[in-house]
């Protein structure tokens, strides 16, 4: 049999051509280095050492007298960076000092020991490289690297071995401080080490805490007659020779009776064509239970499939939904002891220990959407275990015990229809299931009326996979469900049954009665995060035929070259014909970099195409050119050719925005149709009532609202703007994602906030040109007022120094103390403020807001010091204001003296 002809008809279908190529393509994607993905580090271990026969006829070495050796005895004390210390034995010749090594392997959380050939072993976690010390060979190993040590370096005394300090910094990789005036040896740059990570977690945690977000003040809503007005406008220019076509916008807002009152109106300037005009006022109460918005005139109708109607709306849901769910628990199970802790986005969510049983369990606080979450897990001696796990809260759930409503009446412009009314109903079952019911009700123009109720049900079987069902009587039942271990993998599926008895032409189309949908998402590789392949099949069966859609498709980065290749396929059957249709897209995009900022560097270049792999001739391609000009203009230059049009076409576009205005300016030509023109532009006039002044934004802005306000020195520190006070110039705040910057009379406004809701403010210390000015408060929530500003004055505090010295008593004799942690805790505010003493017991605080605060050092410091604070009295601190520097010392002395030995 000639196979070559046998499998040349099968070569020359165009299906298998274009399953060849995508073959082809994803196999590139998945083989081709990707220099933008993270590069994972390959661990070092410990090569087996060599035998060597002379060093194993060598005794190990041993120490039976070191002051005839030359080595003077004394007690030093061992430090691990500035936070552990431990006071040993050791011994010292020729400015050098001999400490214990599992001392030394103990303090920094290595887990160490010595075997009886006096062979010291440890393992270095995560990186999992051993870190060796061989008495009798004189080695120190350190992973594949080694170091030879000189003779006495290393010595058994006591059975317990002795290394010279230098050869442990070297095995350890840090720095070493040694002083025999304070009879100290530091160990510093621990950072790798597991005391180092362990002590580093918790200062991120304590920063977690101190940043968590929650407001010192709460500026609720404030109802207003009048807080400004919004007018918006837009012009779109088809053709430069009809400019009396050029359609217009316009859109006037203002803040009345404690709501949004908006007005549009959208047409030509000549008066010619379609014309509208809307109006709707609203009204938000985001601290009411039973009724949280109201609508009027132009709104939205209540219900999943609400619709844009001429009528009511009222509700007591969120007017803008907060992104926190709620809370789900995580369990999991290690070796007793160990720390876990949970992180979602880099951010810290919970931690704690393994309880004795081997099991944690957490309370995590979830959001809506997608939850990728890491578990890592911490071992005494620095193991590190990494998963990830994904918790999908879909936005229809509510959290448990929660009760919403929505009720709407009104025209409608939907096909067919002159009015509807909706009323739906949710509630939180628990954590996992959430219920709804409601009502969809249609008036025809034919006078018929069409009754839709529903109910639903959703949530999830276990923390991976979600499940629903929705029934709408004559209309459809909807199952679906998803299974979703971890933002790497997802699996969808649903069905919609439709009625063919008594369904309604608003719901559903004509002849629709099955409909079945699988989508599928995979990240194979974990390190290499910018590669993903996803695949969706839709198929629907009518009563004239079969549709089935098909896509597969995969992105990754090539070098700097993002790029994407998907296979779409289509495919109808009817009765009398087949039809089917095959097509591979390819995409690539880049921005071009260099070093030496050259003309072309942050161009960006962006290639596309389409393959029309059966028996059709749709090919296209594309491909563009695009970089910014100035720093509000950008430049867009492309071309495209098309196989069916027997021709191409290209483009030119210029965007600005600029103070005033967002202007978008395009040209394009094609062959056999000359070259066409148009032009958009739109923006925001903003009136402020308080300062008599009209600004100007580059955007529409209806709905959306400001602040506007004073910075100043609060001298009297009342919290109000008086007259004669100080205002500050160049202070930078910023107000959630915005960053505004105060004129030179103090002020400032930022607008295009979400009106209602409470918007994030604070003021940036750093900006503060005298670093004794503190705010205030570090962050407060306003509630804005819609399609105005609305006045918040912000206070700054002068602030005061702080400094004293600490001592230690021993015996009869005073000694300063160094490394001493201290903490002034507000008494009559929640502000902390913590430092170390230096080496001469001096500390200093700048910054310090005026009040009463309480003197505090760490109890587990001076527990394992055996110290105290002398006196039973507690230690205060009064910082004036304007006092400008306040001292004052403290002494430390033996827990173990009574008060009839002080």
């Amino acid at each position: 049999m000639n196979v070559d002809r046998a499998l040349k008809p099968l070569w020359a279908a165009p299906c298998t051509r274009a399953y060849a190529l995508v073959l082809t393509a994803l196999c590139v994607l998945v083989l081709m280095p990707s220099t933008g993905s993270a590069q994972q580090r390959m661990p070092l271990t410990s090569p087996m050492k060599p035998v060597n026969a002379v060093a194993d006829s060598v005794p190990v070495p041993v120490m039976q007298d070191p002051a005839a050796e030359g080595f003077e005895e004394l007690i030093v004390e061992i430090r691990a960076g500035q936070e552990a210390s431990l006071p040993v034995f050791a011994l010292a010749r020729e400015h050098h000092i001999w400490v214990p090594a599992v001392a030394v392997f103990e303090l920094v959380e290595l887990s160490a020991s010595v075997d009886s050939l006096g062979v010291l072993s440890s393992m270095l976690a995560p990186e999992r490289y051993g870190l060796h010390l061989y008495s009798r060979e004189m080695e120190a190993w350190r992973g594949n690297y080694y170091r030879l040590t000189h003779e006495r370096d290393l010595f058994l005394l006591e059975g317990e071995l002795y290394a010279k300090a230098v050869d442990l910094a070297w095995v350890l990789d840090v720095q070493l401080y040694e002083d025999f005036t304070e009879m100290t040896v530091v160990f510093d740059g621990i950072g790798r080490l597991p005391l180092g990570r362990r002590l580093h977690r918790e200062r991120m945690r304590r920063i977690d805490e101190m940043f968590s977000g929650e407001p010192d003040v709460i500026y609720g809503a404030e109802r207003e007659p009048w807080s400004g007005a919004t007018l918006d406008w837009n012009l779109g220019i088809g053709s430069f020779q009809e400019l009396e076509r050029t359609n217009l916008g316009l859109g006037f807002g203002g803040a009345f009776f404690g709501g949004a009152m908006d007005a549009r109106y959208r047409g030509r300037v000549d008066g010619t064509g379609p014309q509208t005009f809307d109006a709707s006022w609203q009204g938000v109460w985001p601290d009411q239970t039973w009724m949280r918005q109201l609508s009027l005139g132009s709104t939205r109708g209540a219900g999943p499939r609400g619709r844009a109607i001429e009528g009511v709306f009222v509700s007591n849901s969120p007017f803008l939904r907060s992104s926190r769910f709620g809370e789900t628990i995580l369990r999991g199970s290690a070796e007793p002891g160990w720390e876990v802790e949970i992180y979602r986005h880099g951010r810290l969510l919970a931690f704690d220990r393994v309880d004795e049983r081997g099991h944690w369990e957490f309370p995590v606080p979830i959001d809506y959407g997608q939850n990728p979450v890491e578990v890592r897990v911490y071992g005494p001696n620095g193991e590190v275990q990494i998963t990830e796990r994904a918790v999908r809260v879909d936005f229809d759930r509510l959290p448990p015990g929660t009760m919403e409503y929505g009720l709407s009446a009104g025209s409608t412009e939907i096909r067919d229809a002159q009015f509807t009314s909706n009323a739906d109903f949710r509630y939180g079952i628990n954590r996992k299931w959430t219920a709804r019911a409601g009502y969809e009700g249609y008036r025809l123009e034919s006078g018929d009326d069409l009754h839709h109720p529903y109910m639903a049900l959703t949530g999830s079987l276990f923390s991976p996979i979600r499940v629903g069902a929705e029934r709408v009587v004559d209309a459809w039942w909807w199952t679906g469900a998803s299974l979703e271990p971890s933002s790497d993998f997802r699996i969808g599926f649903e069905r919609f049954r439709y009625d063919r008895q008594g369904a309604g032409p608003i719901l559903i189309n004509d002849g629709d009665q099955d409909r079945t949908r699988v989508d599928f998402f995979l990240r194979p590789f974990r390190q290499r995060r910018n590669m993903f392949f996803d695949a969706d099949i839709e198929r629907l069966q009518t009563s004239f035929g079969q549709q089935t859609r098909l896509s597969v498709g995969g992105t990754t980065m090539i070098r700097r070259v993002r790029t994407s290749a998907q296979l779409k396929e289509n495919f109808d059957r009817t009765e009398y014909t087949t039809f089917r249709q095959s097509a591979l897209a390819v995409q690539a995009s880049m921005v071009l970099r260099s070093e030496a900022r050259s003309w072309w560097h942050g161009t960006q270049v962006r290639v596309q195409t389409e393959l029309d792999t059966g028996a059709g001739s749709d090919d296209w391609l594309r491909a563009s050119v695009g970089r910014r000009v100035g720093r509000d203009a950008r430049l867009e230059i492309g071309g495209a050719w098309y196989r069916i049009r027997q021709g191409g076409e290209f483009t030119i576009g210029l965007s600005s925005v600029g103070s005033h205005a967002y202007v978008n300016a395009s040209m394009s030509g094609r062959n056999h149709s000359g070259v066409t023109s148009q032009l958009t532009a739109e923006g925001s006039l903003l009136y402020q009532p308080e300062r008599g002044k009209i600004q100007s934004w580059p955007f529409r802005s209806l709905g959306r609202g400001g602040l506007s306000g004073t910075v100043f020195v609060d001298a009297n520190g009342n919290g109000i703007f008086d007259s004669g006070e100080e205002t500050v110039p160049g202070a930078r705040l910023l107000a959630d994602h915005f960053v505004a910057e105060t004129d030179e009379f103090g002020r400032y406004s930022i607008w295009n906030l979400v009106p209602f809701e409470g918007a994030d403010i604070q003021v940036e210390p750093s900006s503060l040109r005298n670093p004794m000015w503190v705010p205030a408060f570090d962050l407060a929530k306003v509630a804005v007022s819609p399609n105005g500003f609305r006045r918040i004055d912000l206070p700054l505090l002068e602030a005061v120094e702080v400094e004293g010295v600490v001592h230690m008593r021993v015996g009869a004799a005073l000694h300063r103390a160094g490394a001493v942690p201290i903490t002034l805790v507000q008494l009559d505010g929640e502000r902390e403020y913590k430092t170390r003493c230096f080496s001469d017991g001096e500390f200093y605080l700048l910054g310090v807001v005026p009040g009463q605060y309480r003197i505090e050092i760490d109890a587990d410091w001076l527990q394992s010091r055996g110290l105290r604070v002398a006196g039973d009295s507690e230690l205060k601190l009064s910082a004036l204001a304007g006092s400008g520097l306040t001292r004052f010392e403290l002494l430390l002395e033996s827990a173990g003296l009574s008060p009839s030995d002080e």
